[in-house]
C-alpha cells in the first residue's frame, strides 16, 4: 500500500491546481480546489489567498475580503493577501482604503512587482494616468515578462493619447500571454487610439470570447460603432481633434478665420463661401453621427 501524502503537501498541491485554474479564469473550479485544500489544512495561508482571488474573480467581494482577512490574521505581512484585499476594496470603490493597504504591502515588500501592478490599476481607475504609468513601469522593471502589466500599460497609454507606445506594450503583452483577456483588451484599446477600429474589434471580440465582462462589452460596442461607415469619419476626426489644443473651439476659430479672410478678396470669395458651407455641413454631420450609428446598430447589432 502506498504511503499517504502528508496533509500539508496535499493542501499545497490543491492550491497549485487552483492557481492553474485561475490562470484560465475558471474561478469556480479554483474555488472548489481552494476549499478542498482548506478542508485538509484550515490554516493554509496560500490556500486562503488563492480563495480570495477566486472569489474576487466571481465578484463575491465580501467573501473574498473575509478570505484575505483570515490569511492576514495568520500572517499579517503576507504580501499577496494584502494585494488581494486591496483589489477587493478597489472593486468596492473604497479607493483610499485600497491605497493604504497597497502602501502597507510595499512597505514590507518593496520589490513586489504585483503590488506595483495593483497600485497602478488603482491610479488608472481613479484617473491619475501619469502616476499609473510610472507604477506599471516600475512593475515591469521588476518583472519584464508580466503580460498583464504590459497590457494594462497599453490601455493607460492609449487613454493618454500615446498610441505608438501603447501598441508596443500591447503587442508584448499579447506575445507573452495570447490566451488572456487583458492582453486582447490592451491591443483593442491601442488599435482604437491609433485609428484602426477593425483590428480593434477583432481583438475585443476575442476578449469577449475569453470572458464576457462589462469592460470588454463596452469597448467592443464602441469599436463596432467606429467600424460603421456613418460613424467612421467622425471617429477619425475625433482622434485627430484630440491632438489640437482647444480641440473643437480651435477648429471653429480656424474655420471662421479662413472664411472671413477669404471673403475680403474678390478672387477667393466664392471659395470661402463653399468652404463655409462644407464646414457647416460637417458640423451637422457630427451632430447626427451618433444617433445614426446607434440606429444602425439596432437594425444590425454587433456580433
Amino acid at each position: 500500500m502506498d504511503q499517504a501524502q502528508p496533509k500539508e503537501e496535499s493542501a499545497d498541491r490543491l492550491t497549485e491546481i487552483a492557481d492553474e485554474f485561475m490562470r484560465v479564469e475558471r474561478y469556480d473550479l479554483a474555488e472548489q480546489h481552494c476549499r478542498k485544500a482548506l478542508a485538509l489544512d484550515p490554516e493554509n495561508v496560500e490556500a486562503l489567498v488563492s480563495l480570495c482571488f477566486a472569489l474576487a474573480g466571481q465578484d463575491r467581494d465580501e467573501e473574498a475580503a473575509e478570505a484575505a482577512e483570515n490569511a492576514l490574521a495568520l500572517d499579517p505581512k503576507q504580501g499577496d493577501a494584502l494585494r488581494g484585499l486591496a483589489r477587493v476594496r478597489m472593486a468596492q470603490g473604497r479607493h483610499s482604503e485600497a491605497e493604504r493597504i497597497i502602501l502597507d504591502a510595499l512597505r514590507d515588500w518593496p520589490l513586489n512587482s504585483a503590488a506595483y501592478y495593483e497600485y497602478g490599476r488603482l491610479m488608472w481607475k481613479t484617473g491619475h494616468l501619469e502616476k499609473a504609468t510610472r507604477l506599471i513601469e516600475k512593475c515591469l522593471e521588476l518583472d519584464p515578462e508580466d503580460a498583464d502589466a504590459h497590457s494594462l500599460l497599453a490601455i493607460i497609454l492609449s487613454e493618454d493619447s500615446q498610441a505608438a507606445a501603447a501598441q508596443l506594450h500591447g503587442e508584448t503583452g499579447l506575445r507573452l500571454s495570447p490566451d488572456e483577456q487583458v492582453t486582447h483588451l490592451g491591443m483593442g484599446q491601442a488599435f482604437l487610439q491609433s485609428g484602426r477600429p477593425f483590428k480593434a474589434r477583432m481583438h475585443l471580440r476575442e476578449a469577449l470570447r475569453i470572458s464576457p465582462d462589462s469592460d470588454a462589452v463596452e469597448m467592443y460596442e464602441f469599436a463596432d460603432k467606429a467600424c460603421r461607415w456613418v460613424y467612421l469619419p467622425f471617429y477619425q476626426f475625433s482622434l485627430w481633434g484630440q491632438k489640437i489644443p482647444g480641440q473643437m473651439v480651435t477648429i471653429w476659430g480656424v474655420a471662421m478665420v479662413l472664411y472671413f479672410t477669404g471673403t475680403r478678396f474678390e478672387a477667393t470669395r466664392s471659395a470661402a463661401t463653399i468652404w463655409l458651407f462644407c464646414y457647416l455641413a460637417f458640423v451637422v454631420y457630427t451632430w447626427c453621427a451618433e444617433p445614426m450609428a446607434k440606429f444602425w446598430m439596432k437594425l444590425r447589432p454587433a456580433k
